[in-house]
């Protein structure tokens, strides 16, 4: 087993002194690495289809409601925009590494990256939810119109991302059992 190591070890410099700067890649890791980015392609597509409806709709609904339904539509406009941002930034990245050939160390060390942002995004829209829960009782015990409005959209927000986000990263780590740690064994 150690001398297995070794020799992985030993073939991983060689191939690197060999090439100078870019990473040997075998097209079974290049592969890996071509299907995870088309999923994470395919997940900023999702997010612009989401919010590209949202930010149309509650922008024609400001205009059309008012009180509770306005701030509803205002946050759900303002919500998606920076969704809409996050994705558009987030493709040109993905697209942009996509150009990279990465080492088998920088390709586990990227799809960590990815899982680990998928997971804790989760969190946080677990917190998206519970602050739109507690902004739209708020607004019940105040009888504040506009924060019950406010915290409604961001609990709609706030689920979506979080079916999102926790789907995302059971496909990202779906994927990486069963394609990269084989792969690495």
């Amino acid at each position: 087993m150690i001398g297995k190591i070794i020799r992985s070890i030993a073939t991983l410099a060689i191939s690197r002194i060999g090439s100078g700067s870019t990473p040997t890649v075998s097209p079974l890791l290049s592969s890996f690495r071509q299907e995870s980015i088309r999923y994470n392609k395919a997940a900023m597509g999702v997010l612009a289809g989401w919010a590209v409806p949202n930010i149309v709709a509650s922008s024609v609904l400001i205009g059309k409601t008012e009180h509770e339904t306005k701030a509803f539509h205002q946050m759900n406009a303002g919500w998606n925009l920076v969704n809409l941002a996050i994705a558009s930034i987030a493709y040109i990245k993905i697209d942009k590494d996509a150009q990279k050939r990465y080492s088998l160390s920088q390709t586990v060390a990227e799809q960590q990256r990815y899982e680990k942002l998928y997971l804790l995004n989760t969190g946080l829209d677990t917190g998206y939810i519970a602050g739109g829960l507690y902004m739209r009782e708020r607004g019940k015990r105040t009888n504040d119109e506009k924060l019950k409005g406010l915290g409604k959209s961001i609990i709609v927000q706030g689920a979506f991302l979080l079916l999102f986000d926790a789907t995302m990263y059971l496909i990202q780590n779906r994927h990486s059992k069963k394609n990269l740690y084989p792969f690495i064994k």
